[in-house]
This record gives C-alpha cells, structure tokens and sequence, in this order.
C-alpha cells in the first residue's frame, strides 16, 4: 500500500513540477504497463528475437494479451471520457492485426491461427459493442 502511495506521490509531483498534462502522464504510464506485460508473456522463451519469432505459442498468447490489453484500455477510457487513452488502445489494436497479419500467418501452424483469429475476432467485436469511437461534443 505503501508503495502505491508513493508512486501516487510522485506522479503527483511531476504533473505540478514539470507541467506535464495528466493525460499525457497517464498515456505514458499505459504504454509501460503494455510493455510490461508483454515482458511477462514471453518470459517463457529465451529473449533472442529468432526464439521468440519461432514459438508459435509464444505468438498467439502474445496477439491474444495485446487484444485483451487493448480492450481493457480502451473500456477504461470509454469510461472515464478519455479520448487521448482511447486512441493508445486503438493503436495497441492496429499493432496487434499488423502482428496478426505479417507475424502469426508468417510462420505458425494452422490450431495457433485459428486461436488468434478468434481471440482477436472477438476482442474486436467486444469492443465495437462496449466502446464506440467519440464523437463531436454537439452529437448526442
């Protein structure tokens, strides 16, 4: 508790010191949380870019956890009328189709394409239901 405490503290201080606007801090702190759990996922292979190329299920766990990593973002910023950390999980989602598309087809086997196919599937269809794009302040 404590320690969540002084990680408040501090992003309290850099937003007042630094002007930093509180949108761009949090923007900033989503895109390290993404990297860190991508870390997490590919823990299991060694860190050498042809392992974790080849591991198929490496591939599909990560796409399927960037799919729901993005969802989750962009739920969160629907929720609090953020559009600067909607568009983080938009782009965290384009990323994962160009990885879906250019990696996953690449080289995996035909179960590993079916899993990714469907996991992103319905990680998008979750979110076109949950979170609709933003529109103009005058629309209602």
């Amino acid at each position: 508790m404590m320690m969540f405490y002084c990680l408040y503290s501090q992003l309290r201080w850099l937003i007042k010191t630094l002007s930093i606007k509180p949108a761009t801090l949090v923007s900033a702190l989503v895109g390290w949380g993404f990297i860190w759990v991508s870390a997490i996922t590919i823990r299991s292979v060694p860190y050498q870019v042809n392992a974790i190329l080849q591991s198929t299920t490496t591939q599909a766990s990560l796409t399927i956890v960037w799919c729901v990593s993005s969802l989750i973002i962009v739920a969160i910023s629907t929720w609090y009328h953020n559009k600067t950390i909607w568009w983080v999980g938009i782009v965290i989602l384009a990323m994962t189709i160009c990885k879906l598309f250019f990696v996953d087809l690449a080289n995996s086997n035909t179960i590993a394409r079916i899993i990714s196919f469907i996991g992103v599937g319905l990680v998008l269809l979750l979110i076109g239901y949950f979170s609709p794009v933003f529109g103009n302040k005058n629309d209602k």
